[in-house]
């Protein structure tokens, strides 16, 4: 048994042997032999090549250099020859350390700066013992105390925010119709057998109205019946008129004058004397005043009243007196026959922050509410429209 096992592995040994040389002598392993040796020669050549090239490219940089330092002595020399002019020398700009050096010694601040484009030398630059000399240093101090001028820009009221004002921040909600006629004006149609104050009240009410402006023609005469009828009712009555004035190249301007709650027929009677209204005028539609615009205002709020400008866009005619109404006297309240016609103002005063209605102006039973503002007072009553519509100055 252990006879066979030695036999087996001799056997295997020179198998092993056998492969071996036959794996050495294969042309494969031949070729790659070769490859390998000439890549180690490649790599020794390569390595030499570099240091030949290494110690090459010293010996040409050392020759550079000694032949640079040989034609700056040259150079050198030939300037400080006296055969040569002095201008033929070329002045060197100086460094910016030497730069610094020299502004110093001259007593120059660290703030001046050279221009590059100067190509003279700073030794050049008068020493005038500092460029902050005494009337200089003078100047600036005074400069300094002068107090600064004020710019005063003058800003109109209608260069404001936005186009439509933002209205009262705080308040309630009321429901209004500001243009409401009685049987006080000429054309007021009436139906027969039925009192036309009592009413007005009744339809202001059953529309949801709580404030009513009642604004005849030149007239008061009707104020006193519709207040005593809505008396302990919801509905707040606005004391009124409605007055054609002339604004402007334009003679026929509707104005709706409005007055305190507390205030009585008598009261506005005494506004139309002292606006000039003769009685024979009192309720016609086609009588304007004579008077001034700029005392009609003043005779109005004088009173106690508001003015608001009423259906001036209905016409090119009337429209020409908005302008005026708006710059020369300041108002931004305006009741317009056509709610779109806003346009008309956005085009020339886009940020004018105007405050815009639509009012029913009747001028019989049936129209009463036919339009009504929603509109959020801070205050109730005349003291609330008072805030939102009075002129701006």
């Amino acid at each position: 048994m252990t006879q066979k096992t030695g036999d087996t592995a001799r056997k295997a040994r020179s198998k092993e042997a056998v492969n071996v040389q036959t794996l050495a002598e294969h042309p494969r392993t031949k070729r790659l032999k070769v490859v390998d040796l000439t890549m180690r020669r490649g790599s020794a050549v390569s390595s030499r090549l570099a240091k030949a090239s290494s110690s090459s490219a010293k010996k040409t940089r050392e020759e550079v250099s000694s032949v640079e330092r040989k034609t700056r002595r040259s150079v050198k020399a030939s300037d400080k020859s006296p055969d040569k002019p002095a201008a033929a020398s070329k002045i060197k700009a100086p460094s910016l350390r030497k730069k610094k050096a020299l502004l110093a010694q001259a007593g120059l601040k660290k703030t001046t700066r050279v221009p590059k484009e100067s190509k003279r030398a700073v030794s050049d630059l008068p020493i005038t013992g500092g460029l902050e000399t005494k009337e200089k240093k003078k100047l600036s101090l005074e400069k300094r105390t002068e107090a600064p001028k004020e710019v005063v820009q003058v800003k109109h009221w209608w260069e404001g925010k936005s186009f439509l004002s933002k209205g009262a921040r705080r308040g309630r909600n009321y429901r209004v119709d500001l243009r409401v006629h009685t049987p006080g004006t000429e054309i007021f149609f009436s139906a027969g057998g039925v009192d036309p104050g009592a009413a007005l009240v009744r339809l202001g009410r059953v529309k949801g109205l709580q404030l009513m402006g009642v604004t005849d023609h030149n007239n008061a005469s009707y104020i006193d019946i519709i207040k005593s009828e809505a008396s302990g009712t919801k509905l707040r009555i606005i004391p009124g008129l409605e007055l054609c004035c002339r604004v402007g190249s334009c003679d026929k301007v509707s104005i709706a004058a409005l007055f305190p709650e507390e205030s009585s027929g008598e009261d506005v009677f005494a506004v139309l004397r002292n606006l000039q209204v003769p009685d024979s005028a009192f309720g016609k539609v086609a009588y304007c005043l004579e008077m001034d615009f700029a005392r009609v205002v003043e005779t109005v709020e004088q009173a106690g009243g508001i003015l608001l400008p009423s259906r001036l866009d209905k016409t090119p005619f009337s429209q020409l007196a908005i302008p005026d109404l708006v710059e020369k006297y300041g108002f931004h309240a305006f009741d317009l026959a056509y709610p779109e016609n806003k346009q008309i103002f956005e085009k020339r005063w886009p940020l004018g922050e105007f405050t815009f209605f639509s009012f029913s102006n009747c001028h019989s039973l049936a129209q009463v509410g036919s339009r009504i503002e929603k509109i959020k007072l801070e205050e109730p009553g005349f003291l609330g429209l008072k805030n939102l519509i009075a002129r701006r100055t």
